[in-house]
């Protein structure tokens, strides 16, 4: 975790709050129910979903993707962003 990250976790593996756009709600919702015109004119609260997330340190993405393809992959680029760090891989 950088110094400069949003959200601070406790662990590398954590649940965090997911929450489901309010259109796709609304699709889902017409696409399984008969929906009443007023019913569907009404705003919908939005849905939280906790979901699975893994916080990297830094290097263990990189070292994640040499153990599992060896040579067969080149890194072209990797930082920090959003909280968590990336890595862009492409196939040798």
């Amino acid at each position: 975790q950088s110094e400069s990250a949003r959200r601070r976790f406790d662990a590398q593996d954590v649940y965090v709050p997911w929450t489901l756009n309010p259109s796709a709600q609304q699709k889902s919702v017409a696409g399984t129910a008969r929906v009443d015109s007023d019913a569907a004119s009404v705003k919908a609260a939005p849905v939280v979903f906790q979901r699975y997330y893994h916080v990297f340190v830094k290097g263990e993405l990189e070292a994640l993707v040499r153990d599992a393809a060896g040579p067969a992959a080149s890194i072209t680029a990797s930082g920090y962003d959003r909280d968590n760090w990336y890595l862009i891989a492409r196939k040798a």
